[in-house]
C-alpha cells in the first residue's frame, strides 16, 4: 500500500472537489451529477487522498440495487494514472470485504463506451462486458455493461478474466516488456506461416490473441499453462491445437521453444498478424456482441 495515500470513508463534497480526468468531465456535468453523487453517500464508498497535500485521488464503492446485485462506481482525478497499480490493490482490499458484508453474488457497471481508461480498468479487475447500450448516457452517449459473479464474497473469475488479470500485474512491473520480446523465426510453406520463439526459464506471459484455430508445437523445455482447462503442466514434445479467440497465461519453467502455424497466404509479417492476431477481446466479441436498446 502506497504510505502517502489514507483511504476514508466518501463523504458529498469529495464528488464536488475531485478535479477528474478529461475523459469524465462529462459525469460531473451531467444534470443528474448531484442526485448521482447523493445517493452514493449511501451506499459503502471510501476516498482516496494523497497525504502529503490533501488531493482527492479518487472515490468509488458500490452500490447496492437491490438483492444480491451491485453497481460498481468510480470517480478518479486527473492523476489517477499514476497510481494505476495503487488502484487495483486497493479494489482488491477493500472491494472484498465490501462484496461480503453486502452478500453480493452480481457486480455490474455502465462505463461510457467512449471511455478508454475506465474500460481498461474494469477488464484489469476482471469485469466482463455482457453489451453495448446505445443511448443509454444523458447527453445520447452509448455505454458498455460490464459485470463479474461472486462467491461467497470472492470473485468468480472465468479463465478470461483469470489471464486479463495476471497481464494487468505483470504491466504493473516495472520491468516488464511488450510486443515480441524474444526471438522469432518465420517459416513459409504453401498456405501457412511458421512462428517459432524462443524463451527462457522464469518468464511469465500471456499469449496474443489468434483469431482463428491453429496448430501449436512445444519443441523444448517445460510449461505451466492457464487456459479453458485450468492449469496445466506440458513438457516437450507436445502438440496441440489452440482454438480461435483463446488467450492463456504461460510460465516457462523451463528454457523453451515453441512454434506455431497458420493458415494464410500472406507472406508480409505485419499483414499476417493484423489477419490472424486480435488486438484484444472486444475485437473478437464485436462480431458477435448483442445490443441492448434502452
Amino acid at each position: 500500500m502506497n504510505p502517502d495515500i489514507k483511504m476514508i470513508l466518501f463523504e458529498r463534497y469529495h464528488a464536488d472537489e475531485i478535479k477528474v480526468r478529461p475523459c469524465d468531465e462529462y459525469i460531473k456535468q451531467s444534470p443528474l451529477f448531484s442526485q448521482w453523487a447523493d445517493d452514493n453517500v449511501n451506499s459503502p464508498a471510501f476516498t482516496a487522498v494523497r497525504i502529503s497535500d490533501g488531493k482527492i485521488l479518487g472515490c468509488g464503492g458500490i452500490k447496492k440495487l437491490w438483492g444480491g446485485v451491485g453497481e460498481l462506481w468510480g470517480l478518479f482525478s486527473d492523476e489517477i494514472e499514476s497510481y494505476s497499480r495503487d488502484c487495483y490493490e486497493y479494489v482488491a482490499t477493500y472491494g472484498s470485504s465490501l462484496i461480503r458484508e453486502m452478500h453480493l453474488h452480481r457486480i455490474q457497471a455502465t462505463i461510457n463506451a467512449n471511455n478508454d481508461l475506465s474500460i481498461k480498468f474494469a477488464e484489469g479487475i476482471g469485469l466482463t462486458r455482457e453489451c453495448l447500450m446505445k443511448g443509454y448516457g444523458w447527453n445520447g452517449d452509448d455505454y458498455y455493461l460490464y459485470s463479474i459473479l461472486t462467491d461467497n464474497g470472492s470473485l468468480r473469475l472465468t479463465t478470461r478474466q483469470k489471464v486479463q488479470a495476471i497481464e494487468s500485474k505483470i504491466k504493473q512491473q516495472p520491468d516488464h516488456m511488450e510486443g515480441d520480446c524474444f526471438p522469432i523465426d518465420h517459416w513459409f510453406a504453401k498456405g501457412l506461416y511458421g512462428r517459432m520463439i524462443s524463451v527462457p526459464a522464469g518468464v511469465l506471459i500471456t499469449s496474443k490473441i489468434h483469431r482463428y484455430s491453429h496448430f501449436f508445437f512445444l519443441l523444448k523445455g517445460k510449461i505451466e499453462v492457464l487456459g479453458d482447462g485450468g492449469t496445466e503442466i506440458f513438457s516437450a514434445p507436445k502438440f496441440f491445437i489452440t482454438e480461435g479467440g483463446t488467450k492463456r497465461a504461460v510460465s516457462h519453467l523451463e528454457d523453451t521453444i515453441v512454434m506455431t502455424v497458420h493458415a494464410t497466404d500472406k507472406t508480409d509479417i505485419k499483414e499476417i498478424e493484423d489477419e490472424i492476431i486480435a488486438k484484444d477481446w472486444n475485437e473478437i466479441d464485436s462480431k458477435r456482441e448483442s445490443v441492448c436498446l434502452l
